[in-house]
């Protein structure tokens, strides 16, 4: 696995401290995924309460079908469902003809019944799964497959879930598919980022197979698990944040570690850091050594033994004399650095609309736009205007959920969520983020029957009485409404050099529509404290 350190600005003045961010950029190689792979234990949780009548647990049983078949013999698997409390309906072990047999039994058998005991089913999969015992080598998976929300049994808010997960998870990871317009896609989304598994907004029978298949090829094609990146700064520079919505944590040093629990082969993982680089005695002729950067993970050999192994990398910065400084970003870099902020922007702006506060969710979402856009990232921009349009009035962000969980959990990490909103897909795709490897791809398609995999139909509209957000392409507002990046443009501001206090006029009277965010005269002036990036 190739690991990298890079700045933003690395030629700066030596007689000032410069702010810039540091990308590191893990790359896993490709692998014979089919031959070589480590070997897995999943378990899927399958809710059967009463409103997964029907066609939605008969796809369920369809895709769990599926999944047993494309397990190999010296994997792992069994099934556990949950209503109003859980039960073990195939138990797990190695996969034999006989283990086979009997799941697929279990699972053809399976019957709806009341309420969703969320809780007790994931207590129940961690449980019997940690309970077999198996080599360290081997995946361990469950993946909770429900259409509601928790309503029964020991806790039924993600805080109290959440600690539940992290009480009794051991060495296992959760991922979590939420099925249709009355999923509580928010729970199930911070649900799966603790359980260091994957998300999936699964709108229709028919996706739950394609979600399945990429969860599956996700699986195979692990690379690396346990990753552990340590970055240390040197010559008095220093971290100020990790943008990145990973877990860090810094210690008295000022040095940052940084764990996530698996890269898939072919994936880049970038993580995005903001930083400042300090003030020299004197100029250099040279690039210095800025960070130190390594990364521990573990994989798999082909005897199925953990190996842990290590990369490292510098990121360099050359101090210069006054006119010898670079002035503008590394394009390609910002151009991470971009879709991380329009990511955090989002964050920001869902909390206010959470609050009701759609006018100050929108101009946070717009300033974002105005920002990359002048920085001449046009898909990280679109992305963003195409949130603000979620955000900006209570009908638009209710019927919202798949689409903004589908695209916070996507540009932080394509292939960390198996099945998207189709307007998500689209959106992410125009901002350049790489959603499947060529493992992911592969089985989800087989499990589909053919044909393109992993898009799903809108979630807006779903909801009996609610009017569809326009699937339309918002232009990014006028930058003379942002007046410090203006300044950027006039050459006044470095880019790097931007506070994050300022942004444009906020928007008086009632919550704009999307084409209204077309007119500049929707800006007025006033004051609002809102997120530029």
């Amino acid at each position: 696995m190739d690991v990298s350190a890079r700045l933003t600005f690395d030629r700066v003045r030596f007689d000032e401290d410069t702010k810039a961010h540091l990308v590191l950029t893990l790359k896993a190689p490709a692998i014979d995924w089919q031959e070589k792979r480590a070997r897995i234990c999943v378990v899927p949780v399958i809710d059967v309460s009463g409103s997964m009548s029907g066609q939605k647990l008969d796809y369920a049983k369809r895709s769990v079908l599926k999944l047993i078949d494309h397990l190999k013999d010296d994997d792992y698997a069994g099934v556990v469902v949950f209503d109003d409390q859980a039960r073990v309906a195939g138990p797990p072990g190695l996969l034999t003809p006989e283990r086979r047999n009997a799941l697929r039994r279990a699972v053809t058998d399976l019957r709806v019944g009341g309420s969703t005991n969320f809780a007790d089913g994931m207590l129940t999969a961690l449980r019997i799964v940690n309970q077999m015992d198996l080599a360290e080598s081997v995946v361990h998976r469950i993946i909770m497959f429900t259409d509601g929300q928790a309503n029964r049994g020991p806790a039924t808010r993600i805080e109290d879930m959440v600690k539940l997960l992290d009480a009794n998870k051991g060495i296992v990871t959760a991922s979590a598919f939420g099925y249709g317009a009355d999923a509580s896609q928010d729970f199930l989304a911070d649900f799966s980022r603790h359980g260091k598994g994957n998300y999936a907004y699964v709108k229709d029978p028919d996706a739950a197979l394609t979600a399945f298949g990429k969860e599956l090829g996700a699986l195979v094609s692990t690379y690396g698990t346990d990753l552990v990146i340590e970055v240390e700064p040197q010559a008095g520079n220093s971290i100020a944040s990790v943008l990145s919505d990973v877990e860090a944590e810094e210690d008295a040093a000022g040095h940052y570690t940084i764990r996530f629990p698996e890269i898939l082969a072919e994936e880049a993982r970038h993580i995005v850091l903001d930083v400042k680089l300090a003030k020299q005695k004197s100029a250099g002729p040279r690039s210095v050594n800025g960070f130190n950067v390594r990364a521990h993970y573990d994989l798999i050999d082909k005897d199925h033994h953990k190996i842990r192994s290590t990369v490292e990398a510098k990121g360099k910065v050359q101090f210069v004399k006054d006119g010898e400084q670079q002035t503008a970003p590394d394009k390609e870099l910002d151009a991470i650095v971009a879709l991380c902020q329009v990511v955090r922007a989002q964050a920001e702006a869902e909390v206010n609309a959470k609050k009701g506060n759609y006018v100050e969710a929108r101009n946070i979402m717009l300033a974002a736009a105005a920002s990359t856009s002048m920085r001449g990232h046009a898909g990280s921009s679109q992305l963003a205007s195409n949130i603000s349009a979620r955000v900006q009035n209570h009908a638009s962000y209710s019927t919202s959920g798949g689409y903004l969980r589908g695209v916070s959990a996507g540009a932080t990490r394509g292939y960390g969520v198996s099945s998207y909103d189709e307007s998500a897909l689209q959106d992410l795709q125009i901002a350049n983020v790489v959603t499947s490897n060529s493992a992911q791809d592969s089985v989800s398609t087989s499990f589909s029957g053919g044909g393109a995999a992993v898009v799903m139909p809108d979630l807006a509209g779903v909801v009996a009485g609610a009017q569809p957000v326009p699937a339309v392409l918002i232009p990014p507002p006028a930058p003379e409404a942002y007046p410090d990046l203006s300044a950027m443009l006039a050459g006044h501001v470095d880019p790097g050099q931007l506070s994050i206090a300022s942004g444009p006029p906020p928007v008086k009277g009632p919550p704009p529509t999307p084409q209204d965010a077309e007119e500049p005269d929707a800006v007025q002036a006033g004051e609002a404290e809102v997120l530029v990036m």
